[in-house]
């Protein structure tokens, strides 16, 4: 892997906040190891060939930036406004390249000549914090994927076909018997099964509550 790496900070008026993250890199990679081991000692197992199995260097970027905001203490009746922190974080990741041809294609192909959907998400946070007595109680509100951004998994087959050539994103679908011997196949509406929700889950919204002492 090879890269480069720039970040931005900047404090305004000391309330407000912002920070960015760029990052550019290229990517390789290959098989390590031996493609052989045998089990006389006296003779030296084959590694494999750096050469034979070195894959093309790829190129990706990424961002990822956050500005954060607190209230003016005092702020609103009996100063219930003041001292809110708020942040809003915002990523987004170049996709992966690969390679596709529509089947009618007779042109020169090469291979990556595509790059996958982008992946982007933004969180939100709000936390205020209240002292009453010996004790802090500190109330929070956490919004994860806060646009309820979505990106495939890489797809294959006719699913892929259709994405790229007519804009149809994949379904899934079940078969029903409507009558005995006739069965007809719908979609399930399960629209998340095609979506890469380990990077992007549906929208998630988390009231916290913590208590300093």
């Amino acid at each position: 892997m090879r890269g480069i790496e720039a970040t931005v900070e900047k404090l305004f008026n000391g309330v407000w906040a912002a920070r960015g993250v760029i990052n550019w890199s290229l990517n390789s990679g290959g098989i390590n190891g031996y493609w052989r081991y045998d089990e006389d000692d006296t003779k030296i197992n084959q590694p494999h060939g750096f050469t034979e199995t070195k894959n093309t260097w790829l190129a990706a970027a990424a961002f990822k930036g956050d500005v954060s905001y607190v209230t003016p203490q005092g702020l609103g009746p009996a100063g219930l406004l003041g001292g809110i922190s708020s942040s809003l974080y915002y990523e987004w990741f170049q996709g992966t390249d690969y390679t596709y041809y529509p089947d009618d294609y007779t042109g020169l192909q090469r291979p990556d000549n595509k790059r996958w959907d982008a992946h982007k998400r933004t969180d939100l946070k709000i936390t205020k914090r209240f002292d009453i007595g010996g004790i802090s109680p500190v109330l929070g509100l956490e919004v994860y994927n806060l646009f309820n951004n979505y990106e495939f998994r890489m797809l294959s087959g006719s699913s892929l076909d259709d994405y790229l050539e007519e804009g149809i994103e994949p379904e899934t679908s079940v078969w029903v018997q409507r009558t005995p011997g006739e069965w007809e196949q719908i979609t399930d509406g399960n629209e998340w099964w095609f979506r890469n929700t380990m990077a992007n889950p549906r929208r998630m919204i988390y009231l916290t509550l913590a208590v300093e002492l």
